[in-house]
């Protein structure tokens, strides 16, 4: 995967090189206009030669015939930013989530945290993919930008509960997990992140509540996902062990 930067704009001789590779490209082009690979770099030597609407064209298109790009992406975010935070935005994310470590993968973090958000979700998904990753620190970063925005928001909450528990503070970790499952009552992943982290401290009687209310939870709406599935076991499982 590509992170180079984009490259700073060019010279009259570097622009005529441009033109003329565009020129090759746009041939190229013409017998498959579904080449991912070609479309970045025609979008690319737009951007070189100043004309963005066109880049933005070729650049959009490559992004989704190269879903897993960053190079796509991560361009694509850069020029909507001239047009808008809103337009850039799930551009910019999906490069960041795709990221590999290096300065651009620091720079993009930093831009990130210098955007205002308006709503919790878009935090919410670089908390996610910082804690797909491992980065607890990270991801409790991007929480508390969605907690700034949407404190009532269940999966804040719920999120910030279970950063809190790979983090080891439980208390903190009960706290927001007894708000997320007030907030998102039906939501099996809640409730059994809340009876983990009871089990961590001791409350056995509150831990087995709290799974027995997970599994009738589960018994009026059924199990409509793999995930909800193994949700179920694993609250089955540990209901044996916590009867022992």
């Amino acid at each position: 995967m590509s992170q180079s930067k984009r490259l700073p704009r060019s010279s009259n001789a570097q622009n005529n090189q441009f033109a003329e590779a565009l020129k090759l490209v746009d041939q190229a082009l013409d017998t498959n206009r579904d080449d991912g690979e070609g479309l970045l770099l025609k979008g690319k030597l737009h951007h070189q030669l100043g004309q963005d609407n066109s880049a933005r064209q070729a650049l959009a298109r490559a992004c989704e015939l190269l879903p897993t790009s960053f190079e796509a992406n991560y361009n694509m975010g850069q020029l909507a930013l001239k047009l808008s935070i809103d337009e850039a935005l799930p551009y910019l994310v999906r490069a960041y989530e795709l990221r590999a470590p290096g300065a651009i993968a620091d720079a993009l973090r930093n831009q990130l945290l210098g955007v205002h958000f308006r709503a919790a979700h878009t935090p919410l998904d670089l908390a996610r993919s910082d804690l797909a990753r491992g980065n607890v620190p990270g991801a409790s970063e991007w929480v508390a930008k969605a907690q700034a925005v949407e404190p009532g928001n269940g999966e804040v909450r719920l999120l910030a509960g279970v950063l809190a528990q790979r983090r080891g503070a439980l208390d903190e970790a009960e706290r927001e997990l007894i708000e997320a499952c007030r907030l998102l009552p039906t939501n099996l992943n809640a409730h059994l992140t809340l009876a983990q982290v009871y089990v961590g401290e001791n409350k056995k009687a509150d831990a087995r509540r709290t799974l027995e209310k997970l599994l009738a939870i589960v018994q009026r709406q059924g199990t409509g996902a793999i995930e909800d599935e193994l949700i179920r076991r694993q609250a089955r499982e540990m209901l044996e062990t916590l009867g022992n």
